[in-house]
């Protein structure tokens, strides 16, 4: 028998605090609402027991946070944003240190 999560007992299953998705890994080919994609895995990783969802959109420069039993926020990705506990960052603060190389 091959091991799958149906296989193993939710007790020994434990969701990520966290989850970062980035627009350009998502494979939308074949999605004619992109729209709802995201909102539909969104909710289905909340669901799943991840406490927040960041979704990084490249092509509109925002950053979607996602929260259970919260309103999600889309802010501009010049904004700083808390991704855990006390600690912030920011999208175009960290692109701009990585230019530096």
């Amino acid at each position: 028998m091959s091991t799958t999560v149906q296989n193993i007992p939710k007790s020994l299953i434990y969701a990520p605090k966290i989850v970062v998705e980035i627009d350009t890994k998502a494979d939308l080919d074949e999605v004619e609402d992109t729209f709802g994609y995201y909102h539909k895995k969104t909710k289905a990783l909340l669901a799943f027991g991840i406490e927040k969802v960041i979704w990084i959109h490249t092509d509109l420069k925002s950053v979607l946070i996602a929260e259970k039993g919260k309103s999600w926020q889309i802010i501009d990705w010049d904004e700083d944003f808390v991704l855990l506990g006390d600690m912030k960052i920011n999208i175009l603060g960290i692109l701009r240190f990585l230019q530096k190389g």
